[in-house]
């Protein structure tokens, strides 16, 4: 009985130790914008960096861009129910990791930036590989639907939006589609193959150590 105890205490140790190492391996990150309240630019630059990313506003022909909630934007921007991104005019988002690590997109909300002007959205998400190459995904909303936030969740395996180093955020067609209002995006780092070879050793070596035990009859 005492040694199936030790050796259970041993697979608890080892499970323990992959699920916390696992833990470290793929977390999702949610871009909320709140760090940047009270943020305004009609320049090209760094917002700042949350969660790991950075975050670059590019501006577009009469671009700018308000980081705010809804009662701080004029006339009536669209609801979040926190601080949101909003581009107006023309402009995007470009999102890396501050470790070069690459990523994949997983969601994210989107609007137009007006709840009052009953305007259609037009939004283009381009994935560039760290591999090299780029996926594209287009997000349409009709006149009314974008008047209001609308939650967008992926498999990114199955869009191709895994393995990016870079994720940038668009509005295009022609002005006013091109506005939009974002919050909410999800992205998860991609563990780099060390991660996996210390969870591959460290299961190892409480492997031996069960082992071991085992066969000395303790």
């Amino acid at each position: 009985m005492k040694k199936i105890r030790k050796i259970f205490n041993i697979a608890t140790v080892s499970a323990s130790v992959a699920i916390m190492m696992g833990s470290n391996v793929a977390l999702a990150d949610t871009i909320t914008f709140d760090p940047f309240a009270g943020f305004s630019s009609s320049s090209s630059g760094n917002i700042g960096v949350e969660s790991g990313y950075n975050i670059v506003y590019e501006k577009g022909d009469l671009g700018f861009v308000n980081i705010d909630a809804p009662e701080n934007c004029f006339p009536e921007c669209t609801f979040s129910g926190t601080n949101a991104l909003y581009s107006f005019n023309t402009g995007s988002i470009v999102i890396t990791r501050t470790d070069s690590h690459s990523f994949s997109f997983d969601g994210l909300d989107l609007a137009q930036t007006f709840t009052t002007l009953n305007r259609s959205l037009a939004v283009q998400l381009t994935g560039h590989y760290a591999a090299g190459g780029n996926v594209f995904l287009t997000i349409d909303r009709v006149e009314g639907a974008a008047d209001t936030f609308t939650t967008f969740f992926y498999d990114a395996t199955t869009i191709g939006f895994d393995g990016l180093d870079t994720l940038i955020i668009s509005g295009i067609g022609t002005y006013p589609t091109t506005e939009f209002a974002v919050d909410n995006i999800v992205l998860t780092a991609v563990p780099e193959p060390e991660i996996y070879a210390m969870l591959i050793v460290g299961l190892g070596f409480f492997g031996m150590i069960a082992n071991r035990r085992k066969q000395q009859g303790v």
